[in-house]
């Protein structure tokens, strides 16, 4: 499929989950394409890409030495806790 070229899938789903998904995004002020790109990436990438990364991410913030947060485009914030390091040198 050429660049851009867009196409429509239908799917009947149950009622439970649709609602479910629905309310997920309009809590996250996403569309469904958005949702589904996530969704298949967590199977399909394999290692680092820059390109998709700099598509995907609109924000990241560090909010302390072992936590960071990350804002998706389409409004998803994600938080990450990182593993505490001990310093090699004091602080002065």
């Amino acid at each position: 499929m050429p660049d851009g070229e867009k196409k429509g899938i239908t799917v009947r789903i149950d009622a439970g989950l649709h609602a479910e998904v629905s309310q997920y995004l309009k809590d996250h002020g996403m569309t469904m394409a958005e949702f589904v790109t996530l969704a298949g990436l967590e199977s399909e990438v394999t290692e680092y890409d820059e390109d998709l990364i700099r598509s995907l991410v609109e924000k990241i913030t560090v909010k302390s030495e072992t936590e960071i947060e990350i804002r998706l485009s389409g409004g998803l914030t994600l938080t990450e806790h990182l593993p505490s390091r001990k310093r090699r040198c004091k602080r002065k």
